[in-house]
């Protein structure tokens, strides 16, 4: 994603449309307020990761205790995952493509949980703390829309200087798999995709790989091969 930092690239645009509309200073002040209500109550006891997020020990309890709805439980198992993978598209491999798509189904998710959740049933405590890790995975590409949502859902400082999230491996393991990227049937890169990922995304994210790139740049692509939740071989004219 080579304007990742531009806010008037398609892919920023949306997922700070996205944010504004889960951070609606309407919707935040009663939102924090609950939440916060929750993670307090029985929440004194350090996270299953051994976290002492009071709001995230509260949400693993809930997801362990089967307290969350089938779709929340679905989200809240996609927002792990989400840190898990753009964690490692940022620090470790920087490659922010793989990092935007992730961040962007987890948006797309929250959505669905929007439209298809009756108004007031929404697990208030989940919708504030998946937004809130949401900001913070997305800061390092777009600070500037972020900070400005930080702020007004009402969290202290700077979203900078805020701790990284972490995920728990347990929950965010589930229904992962790694596809390797190859070009010519050599490996060349790797990542993880949620299980049953379509051929075309697996496809276009091998493409944009940048250690993908270096290799098929200026040549002839004879064809792509695409073997769901293993691989993707991208064939080129030696």
């Amino acid at each position: 994603f080579e304007n990742a930092a531009d806010l008037k690239s398609k892919d920023g645009f949306e997922i700070a449309a996205g944010l504004k509309i889960a951070a609606s200073s309407e919707n935040v002040p009663n939102l924090k307020n609950t939440a916060g209500s929750i993670a307090a109550d029985g929440s004194n006891d350090r996270a299953a990761d051994g976290s002492s997020d009071k709001a995230e020990n509260a949400l693993i309890l809930q997801f362990n205790n089967d307290k969350l709805t089938p779709f929340e439980k679905e989200l809240y198992r996609k927002l792990h995952q989400t840190i898990k993978k753009v964690s490692s598209d940022i620090l470790q491999r920087f490659n922010f493509n793989t990092a935007i798509s992730s961040i962007m189904e987890l948006v797309n998710m929250m959505y669905k949980y929007n439209e298809e959740s009756a108004k007031g049933l929404k697990n208030p405590l989940l919708v504030f703390e998946t937004t809130k890790k949401l900001l913070i995975l997305l800061s390092p590409i777009a600070p500037f829309i972020t900070e400005e949502l930080w702020n007004r859902m009402g969290c202290s400082g700077s979203i900078h200087r805020s701790s990284w999230p972490d995920y728990n491996e347990s929950i965010a393991a589930q229904d992962l798999v790694t596809v390797i990227f190859q070009v010519n049937g050599k490996l060349r890169d790797k990542a993880e995709f949620p299980k049953g990922t379509a051929s075309a995304e697996l496809e276009k994210i091998a493409l944009s790989s940048d250690k993908i790139q270096k290799f098929i740049d200026g040549r002839t692509i004879l064809k792509k091969i695409v073997v769901p939740d293993k691989l993707v071989n991208i064939v080129i004219k030696e």
